[in-house]
């Protein structure tokens, strides 16, 4: 079923970070060591990823290496580059650094926990130059339609939010989340006590149909927004696979949206402008 394609999908990603153990974690929780996010498990194919030009590392050579984050790419390709199978796409699960009590579903995602500085036989990450011109995670978007639940989920494992945003669309809330001060992590759910037909409901759709996560699920990683020093020829490179560009919500940044299914890439994917740097006590 989805459930034990989503965990072949993890132990890949928990294979390329490192052994878990549930005493590493605790005793790096015990030293006041923050969560970080290590890497996510994707069930598309490596070859796809390759087509929409990002450079391929790790010992299987499926892995994209982007600053502080892996993206573990598990599937098999087929012919027209389609997800390896039905059940399970996009964004399946995470690895961790320093959860607590070796977490194995946070905020209901798919989650491996190892210790810090965990070998995995490599050397250092090194991230090579990508032909599309990517060159970091601007953020992962999670998709919650139970906030309390999700935000509550974070707290307990130590992660805390950075802000929240209302202005998105009517009845729909934003959370941000950094943790060790690398990737943010943008959690998006309806408002609490927003009146019905805000169109909060439209926006979130059907959870239960989300891809790579158990049904009885309340989140799902939805996507990844990524950045790029020069989105103009990113933009080139995609050519008819991406949507024109356009202001971001964000003041002087702009953004695009990859068509990725075109390319057998079956999570959703942004790329925007270089992040504009901004005061560490807002975000």
């Amino acid at each position: 079923g989805a459930r034990a394609g989503c965990q072949v999908v993890l132990s890949q990603a928990v294979g390329a970070a490192g052994s878990s153990t549930e005493a590493g974690a605790d005793a790096s929780l015990a030293a006041g060591m923050s969560p970080r996010l290590r890497s996510l498990a994707c069930a598309d194919s490596a070859a796809a990823w390759a087509r929409a030009g990002f450079a391929l590392g790790g010992h299987a050579r499926n892995e994209v290496v982007l600053g502080p984050l892996r993206i573990v790419l598990a599937g098999k390709d087929r012919e027209g580059g389609a997800a390896p199978r039905p059940d399970v796409s996009g964004l399946t699960g995470w690895v961790w650094e320093e959860l607590p009590d070796a977490t194995q579903r946070l905020a209901g995602i798919p989650t491996a926990t190892v210790p810090a500085g965990a070998a995995d036989g490599q050397a250092p990450l090194q991230q090579p130059g990508h032909p599309n011109g990517i060159v970091g995670v601007d953020h992962v978007v999670l998709r919650t339609s139970d906030l309390a639940a999700t935000k509550a989920a974070f707290a307990q494992a130590g992660i805390e939010a950075r802000r929240e945003a209302v202005d998105l669309r009517p009845g729909v809330t934003q959370v941000f989340y950094r943790p060790a001060n690398e990737t943010i992590i943008e959690v998006v759910g309806p408002t609490p006590g927003a009146a019905a037909g805000t169109g909060a409901a439209s926006f979130f759709g059907d959870l239960s149909k989300s891809s790579g996560r158990a049904r009885e699920s309340t989140a799902s990683l939805w996507g990844i927004t990524f950045v790029s020093d020069d989105l103009e020829a990113t933009h080139r490179y995609f050519g008819d696979h991406i949507s024109k560009i356009r202001k971001a919500k964000q003041e002087g940044r702009q953004i695009a949206t990859l068509r990725g299914a075109e390319l057998g890439i079956s999570t959703a994917v942004a790329i925007m402008s270089p992040h504009q740097r901004i005061p560490s006590a807002s975000l």
